[in-house]
């Protein structure tokens, strides 16, 4: 199927640019060190937390400003209202 139509995407949206300040800059994975981490901020219940995964060695992990977080204390969070 042909397309009459040519939409330009963004350079933002192509490529998602690498962090090079703030908190994550400075971040590498615990288990193979890569530098190279998937971190997504957010709320959940009243705890702000933050997901980082590993491209490489694929470990997941939470934290908050208290240090890490278990899978199983991210649940409760998310059931508490």
């Amino acid at each position: 199927m042909c397309s009459r139509f040519s939409y330009a995407v963004p350079r933002s949206i192509q490529q998602p640019q690498r962090v090079t300040f703030g908190r994550e800059a400075d971040m590498a994975c615990t288990g193979c060190a890569e530098t190279n981490l998937i971190a997504i901020r957010m709320r959940i219940g009243t705890e702000e937390v933050v997901f980082q995964r590993c491209n490489r060695c694929e470990i997941n992990k939470w934290a908050s400003t208290d240090g890490e977080l278990s899978l199983d204390e991210i649940l409760d969070l998310a059931r508490a209202k």
